[in-house]
């Protein structure tokens, strides 16, 4: 917003006299320093003549933001994090805690509290509920809260050595499936999409075991439901056996997906977007 604010050459005299906006204030939210009030940023969205698809776009996390934020905060919580990476991103996220309660981002806090009183062993069923609570309520899924349910579980094997390759059943994946019209295989290909996604998210941040538990009952709930093809099978298959010779390198990835069927551009950039975003986080 303040790109668009300086684009359209929009004076701070004009802002500050038209809203109260200080340019101290200003200044330091353009600068990740402080939020605005909602009735600045609404403020401010008239006075640029934004919709409201526009101005949300430009206030709201893109969906990519905030799975990689919780992508990054799985991956790092596997390891001592010898430099408090998880602080970080606890850190880039916790302006968000006073956010609406279904607020992408308070999930990921309560996951990283969760954790954090963990390694002081303390009893972490709050977190959990909340977060299970939450996972029950919605009523449209996306990548997010596929990941979050894997996130929950994580969080159950720390605390009761949950096992979850007995429970995958009653999770998010069967779920996900329940809610689509198995008399549609198109739907049953997007949610085998779903999947995928999910699942080369997970061997990226090193979850291998996890991912094939996820494969594997996903592709056992297809076959049940009498939709699968030819390509899904192949390709369950050769990521199976790759996740279980861990030969799970980026590129025997993709070469996996683009030999057994047709892939988007957009979807291999934002698998190599991510490994590299993985990677500099890591450094």
């Amino acid at each position: 917003m303040a790109t668009i604010i300086q684009g359209k050459n929009i004076k701070l005299s004009v802002i500050e006299k038209k809203l109260g906006l200080s340019k101290s204030r200003y200044y330091r939210w353009i600068n990740y320093d402080v939020d605005l009030p909602f009735e600045y940023t609404v403020g401010l969205k008239k006075l640029l003549g934004l919709s409201d698809n526009e101005f949300l776009s430009l206030i709201l996390p893109s969906t990519d933001e905030v799975l990689d934020t919780l992508a990054l905060a799985m991956y790092f919580s596997s390891f001592s994090d010898k430099n408090n990476k998880l602080s970080i991103i606890m850190n880039s996220v916790k302006k968000y805690r006073n956010e609406n309660q279904k607020y992408p981002f308070k999930f990921i806090i309560l996951y990283l509290q969760a954790f954090f009183e963990k390694k002081e062993e303390k009893n972490i069923d709050i977190y959990i509920n909340k977060l299970d609570k939450y996972l029950e309520s919605i009523e449209s899924i996306t990548d997010f809260d596929l990941f979050l349910n894997f996130a929950v579980l994580q969080l159950k094997q720390l605390e009761s050595g949950y096992q979850i390759e007995k429970n995958l059943n009653v999770t998010f994946i069967n779920k996900l499936l329940e809610k689509m019209k198995l008399d549609d295989f198109s739907e049953v290909i997007i949610f085998h999409g779903f999947i995928i996604d999910i699942v080369i998210n997970l061997i990226l941040i090193n979850k291998n075991k996890m991912a094939l538990e996820v494969l594997n009952k996903s592709f056992d709930l297809m076959i049940n439901s009498g939709y699968t093809d030819e390509y899904s099978k192949i390709l369950d298959n050769e990521l199976s056996q790759a996740i279980q010779k861990k030969d799970t390198n980026f590129e025997k990835l993709i070469r996996i997906i683009k030999q057994t069927g047709t892939v988007s551009e957009d979807e291999i950039l934002y698998w190599s977007n991510y490994q590299t975003y993985i990677q500099r986080a890591n450094s």
